[in-house]
Parts: C-alpha cells; structure tokens; sequence
C-alpha cells in the first residue's frame, strides 16, 4: 500500500502530468494529440504517460495504431482512500 502511495504522489507532483490530467479532464487524447498540445515531443509525453499509467492513474486502450488515454478514477481513487486509511484520516461530506 505505502509503494502505491508514493508512486502515487510522486506521479501527479510533476506540473507536466498535472497539464496531462487537465487534458484528459472527461476525455481521451492520443499520445500526438497531448504532445501537440503541451508543445512538446511524443518521447517526452510518452515517458509521462508510462509513469501515469504505472501508478494507476490512467489507462489506455488501443485503436490502430493510436493509443489512447484517458484519467483512471477508480485507480486514483483506490491509491487516494488507501492513503486516508492508512493514516486513518476519515473523510466528511459536506
């Protein structure tokens, strides 16, 4: 849990994945079209996504040749809750 955690945090500490995540906020871009976007090449974004997508915090699915990604919110929040938990930190809804 704790290695889910921290690669978690360390994941979406990076500015240029959180640009990633405001990006795919409710939709799904290939690797070019993120890479266009953000002004910077498809390597770069690619090694982004990798880290992302280790981590649980996007997935992808395949067509052609493209790949698409898009936010894995059920991984983020699976890594977010396990954080709560273990620190026994216990969230209020307004």
């Amino acid at each position: 849990m704790i290695d889910c955690c921290l690669s978690f945090f360390k994941a979406i500490s990076d500015k240029t994945r959180q640009r990633v995540f405001e990006l795919l906020e409710g939709t799904e871009l290939s690797v070019g079209e993120i890479a266009k976007k953000l002004k910077l090449t498809q390597p770069n974004v690619s090694n982004h996504l990798k880290v992302l997508k280790l981590c649980g915090c996007v997935r992808s699915r395949k067509e052609g040749k493209s790949v698409y990604y898009s936010v894995n919110k059920e991984g983020m929040l699976n890594c977010c809750c396990g954080f709560f938990n273990r620190f026994k930190i216990k969230l209020e809804k307004k």
